[in-house]
């Protein structure tokens, strides 16, 4: 399992307020060491652009939809640099060319599988942090791109926290309007799959790999998930035809077994059956503790150079144990490699059946 020891300057910068919630009927415990493997689930799945545009159709609005070309969707660099933080991380960092004007929109999702009450502060953030990179690529620019949040959440229970800065900002109900309408605002659209049913979730005009992906992460937690993946056999059945139904069905058998160990084989290899595909052997790997041993070892060398020169060594580390012989280029590759581009081939070594699907 994933060692969660994190030092408390990492959880500094990752500025999460990660809060309990004492609601766990027929549920497991909450295991603490889970949400990195609840954020790498989601990160990787949301790696797939088809997946993430059809995200945005279901949870935004139509007329948000209208402001930006959703074909347009490109992936940026989740990273965003900060003189105090060092450096600052999304989940999923977008970006989609304007319709009714010449420029983009940047979308970030944000993934929580716990209520966060300082999410208005984290878009505030993240907003500030686009536009100084935008500032820093486009030195003559005089106005800046809209940014949009948005938020998967699965947490135990319904999102209960305020979804804008006003609400979380003191005094505000005391204040003048002349002095409110000043404080700075932000918000995010909100895509709760705690707050929906399963039929709910069944019945959404999307693709079976978003549905079966909303599913787990609303039943992953609880006891009767055994129970229940039985009965999403219409849906698997359909992860064949898809084209990132395979890799979904990976990913998200890789995440229930790394959440629930325990789970028997003979339901792994029934799940394989329902999606009429041959069971495939599913490596139990080790990259979520590597990443973060990686990452506590790069800290005790530096800031920014010792959390990559760790990353590196830990992602070749895996690498090595998985495929056989290591040819030249990934060496090179990962040598040359930014902490982002380390990050995303981290989050697909688990599902990769050679080296080119990590790397290309």
């Amino acid at each position: 399992m994933i060692d969660a020891r994190i030092s408390s300057s990492r959880k500094r910068r990752q500025i999460y307020v990660h809060n309990r919630n004492v609601n766990r009927d027929r549920q497991e415990p909450m295991n603490p060491q889970h949400k990195q493997i609840h954020d790498a689930c989601v990160r990787t799945a949301f790696e797939l652009p088809k997946i993430v545009m059809e995200f945005l159709s279901v949870c935004l609005p139509a007329d948000a939809l209208q402001m930006f070309e959703l074909a347009s969707l490109q992936p940026r660099p989740e990273y965003l640099a900060d003189a105090k933080l060092d450096r600052f991380e999304t989940d999923r960092l977008y970006e989609a060319m304007a319709v009714e004007y010449r420029g983009t929109v940047h979308i970030f999702i944000e993934h929580q599988s716990t209520s966060d009450p300082t999410m208005p502060q984290r878009v505030l953030l993240v907003s500030s942090l686009i536009w100084e990179r935008v500032k820093r690529e486009q030195p003559n620019t005089k106005r800046f791109p809209m940014v949009v949040a948005v938020v998967l959440a699965h947490a135990r229970s319904r999102w209960n926290v305020p979804n804008n800065a006003h609400a979380i900002t003191q005094g505000i109900e005391k204040s003048s309007p002349s002095l409110r309408e000043k404080l700075p605002q932000s918000s995010y659209f909100l895509f709760d799959v705690a707050a929906m049913t399963d039929e709910q979730i069944i019945a959404l005009n999307a693709s079976a790999s978003l549905r079966l992906l909303f599913l787990v992460l609303r039943n992953v937690r609880k006891k009767k998930l055994p129970k229940l993946l039985p009965t999403w056999r219409p849906l698997f059945a359909c992860l064949r035809d898809e084209e990132s139904g395979l890799h979904m069905l990976r990913l998200l058998l890789v995440y229930i077994l790394q959440v629930t160990p325990n789970m028997p084989k003979l339901l792994i290899d029934t799940v394989w059956e329902m999606a009429r595909l041959a069971p495939e052997p599913l490596p139990k790997s080790l990259a979520w503790k590597w990443r973060q041993e990686g990452r506590d070892e790069g800290r005790d060398e530096g800031r920014q150079e010792g959390l990559e020169e760790g990353t590196r060594r830990t992602l070749m580390k895996l690498i090595v144990k998985r495929f056989q012989p290591i040819p030249k280029w990934v060496h090179d590759k990962i040598k040359r490699a930014r902490l982002d581009e380390l990050d995303r081939w981290f989050d697909r070594v688990d599902m990769a059946q050679d080296l080119k699907q990590v790397f290309n």
